[in-house]
């Protein structure tokens, strides 16, 4: 129970929050774009988080020796930075393809023997993995998806088709949101536009001359600062009261 006094801090956070506002000058509008842009980075670091988590759960198969040391008979006076996938030498002799051979297998191991083989890519670098599943999930959450990462076991296949659930519900709401804030940027701008949009279609048809619509949007123009000026003296009375 003590725990949860814990999350007081948030309501914590919400304030200081408030206060930062208050010392800022941007408008609600960039503050609104600047959480989105959060939102995608948390969101992105978290899948990748899950994703890389389940391919290290399943990822025996991959032997690295700066962690077996040679106890590998395929690593033994191998570097220290080298690596191999078990059980792909058994398949080579084989002659076929037999899923029992790939008990320990998953994404980080098919990435492993297949794109970062043959480059400079390490597999067994925690931070190169963790850059692979940044990537992955910034492809699921925008639906770009090339198609490189991919599930290769069931427990996967079920963590990617709720990923991409997850991502889309998500990117759906960011850009919806953000077309709708980026719209309201600036509200002396789509006011002009819309007093202009409207004078040129009355214009149209009532079939006004041109001198007086070359007039009408001068004047238009030109009360677009008066209206700004009017802002302003509303804004000051709010303060002033």
């Amino acid at each position: 129970v003590l725990r949860l006094l814990k999350l007081a801090r948030v309501l914590r956070a919400s304030r200081m929050v408030k206060r930062w506002e208050n010392r800022v000058s941007l408008t609600f509008a960039q503050i609104a774009l600047i959480k989105f842009a959060v939102l995608i980075i948390v969101a992105s670091h978290w899948f990748a988080c899950i994703w890389g988590f389940f391919g290290l759960l399943d990822a025996e198969n991959l032997k690295c020796n700066r962690e077996v040391y040679g106890a590998v008979p395929e690593l033994v006076g191998a570097p220290r930075e080298a690596w191999v996938i078990s059980g792909s030498t058994a398949e080579e002799a084989l002659g076929y393809h037999l899923p029992s051979l790939h008990g320990q297998y998953s994404w980080v191991v098919a990435f492993a023997g297949g794109r970062s083989a043959g480059t400079t890519t390490d597999p067994c670098n925690p931070a190169m993995l963790y850059l692979v599943a940044v990537y992955w999930s910034v492809m699921t959450l925008t639906s770009i998806g090339y198609g490189d990462i991919l599930p290769v076991t069931k427990g996967e296949y079920v963590l990617c088709t709720l990923c991409m659930l997850g991502g889309s519900i998500i990117w759906a709401y960011i850009i919806g949101s953000a077309c709708s804030v980026i719209s309201n940027l600036d509200p002396g701008q789509q006011e002009f536009e819309q007093r202009m949009d409207a004078f040129n279609h009355m214009a149209v048809a009532q079939n006004i001359p041109l001198e007086l619509r070359v007039r009408g949007r001068e004047y238009i123009r030109e009360a677009r600062y008066h209206h700004a000026y009017l802002r302003s003296r509303q804004v000051a009375q709010v303060l002033s009261e």
